[in-house]
């Protein structure tokens, strides 16, 4: 089981995130603070209506990247066609 332990400054950083960023990436930084407070990848998983797997891999990705972590540098489809 994943379970973060965030230094105060990392958990400001993730509230600040969390507050100012577009919906979709507050709820990855959302995730993140509410593991640090105990709760399992499935509890998160469940009250967001996200997968486990979804739910552990933004919380891998904040522990390894920080807040930049949540921004992806590609698009999870399939690529585009070459000419």
């Amino acid at each position: 089981m994943i379970r973060v332990q965030l230094s105060d400054n990392q958990r400001k950083q993730r509230e600040n995130f969390h507050r100012q960023a577009p919906s979709k990436d507050s709820e990855k930084a959302l995730m993140v603070l509410l593991n640090a407070e105990g709760k399992s990848a499935p509890q998160i998983a469940k009250m967001l209506k996200h997968h486990p797997h979804t739910v552990r891999d933004w919380i891998k990705r904040s522990m390894v990247y920080g807040t930049k972590g949540f921004n992806r540098k590609f698009s999870p489809a399939r690529p585009k066609e070459k000419k």
